[in-house]
C-alpha cells in the first residue's frame, strides 16, 4: 500500500510540474507580443504630430503581434483539443508558403542564414496548416543549430536541414510527443508541442512525418505528401 502510495505521490508531482512549465511557457511565449503591442499603442497614443509614416509602421507592428497571439492561441488549442481538426483543402504553389516562412523567420533571426532550395510544386491541403507546419520545423532547427538551414522543396516531399547537434538515438520516438523536451537542450521555455502539433497535422492530411537526425551531426525533419 505504501509503495502505491508513493508511486500515486509520485505522479501528481510530475504532473504538477508539468503544469507549471506549462503555465509558465504560455506566459513566456505572450509577453514579447503583448509588450510589442502596448509599446506601440503608448507611442501613437503620446505623439499626435507623429507622421503618417511612422504612424503606419507602428499600426503594422501591432497586427503582426496581435497576429503572433492569435496564432498562438490556435497552437495552444490543437494541442489540448480532443476533437479532429477540420481541414480547408485548396490547391498552393508550396515554395511560396516557404518564402513567406523564411520571410517571418528572418525578422527574429537577422542574423541567420536560411536557403530556399526547389522549384515551384503545387501541394493539396489546408494552406495555413502546412505554413504552421514548416514554421514550426524552420525554427526548430534554428534553434537547434547555429549554422545555415536549407528548406529542401522537392516534387512530392518538404524537407528542413540543419548541421546543429541533431538527436540522440533515445529521443527519437519521444520527441513528438506533447511536451517532451530533450533536457540537455532545454535553451528556452518553449511549450514542447511543436513536433507533437507537427506530427497531428501531417497525420489529418495522410502525409508521412519524417525524421533524420545524428547526435552532434544535424537533423532532418519534413514530410511526403
Amino acid at each position: 500500500l505504501d509503495k502505491k502510495l508513493n508511486q500515486k505521490a509520485a505522479k501528481i508531482r510530475l504532473k504538477n510540474t508539468q503544469l507549471e512549465g506549462i503555465l509558465s511557457a504560455i506566459s513566456h511565449e505572450f509577453k514579447n507580443p503583448v509588450a510589442i503591442i502596448k509599446a506601440s499603442s503608448d507611442t501613437l497614443k503620446n505623439d499626435p504630430l507623429m507622421s503618417e509614416e511612422f504612424k503606419n509602421k507602428f499600426i503594422e507592428k501591432i497586427i503582426k503581434n496581435s497576429q503572433k497571439i492569435v496564432n498562438l492561441v490556435d497552437k495552444i488549442k490543437l494541442s489540448f483539443t480532443q476533437k479532429e481538426i477540420t481541414l480547408n483543402i485548396s490547391e498552393f504553389n508550396l515554395k511560396e508558403i516557404v518564402k513567406d516562412v523564411k520571410n517571418e523567420l528572418l525578422e527574429k533571426y537577422k542574423d541567420r542564414n536560411i536557403l530556399i532550395s526547389g522549384n515551384d510544386t503545387l501541394i493539396k491541403a489546408d494552406k495555413i496548416l502546412i505554413k504552421q507546419v514548416i514554421l514550426n520545423l524552420s525554427e526548430n532547427a534554428l534553434k537547434y543549430s547555429n549554422d545555415e538551414i536549407i528548406l529542401q522543396i522537392n516534387e512530392h516531399s518538404f524537407f528542413v536541414k540543419d548541421r546543429g547537434i541533431g538527436i540522440e538515438e533515445e529521443n527519437l520516438n519521444l520527441i513528438t510527443k506533447r511536451y517532451f523536451r530533450v533536457n540537455k537542450n532545454n535553451w528556452d521555455n518553449s511549450l514542447g508541442l511543436g513536433l507533437y502539433i507537427v506530427k497531428q497535422i501531417l497525420k489529418v492530411h495522410n502525409f508521412n512525418f519524417i525524421i533524420k537526425s545524428e547526435f552532434n551531426k544535424g537533423s532532418t525533419f519534413g514530410f511526403e505528401f
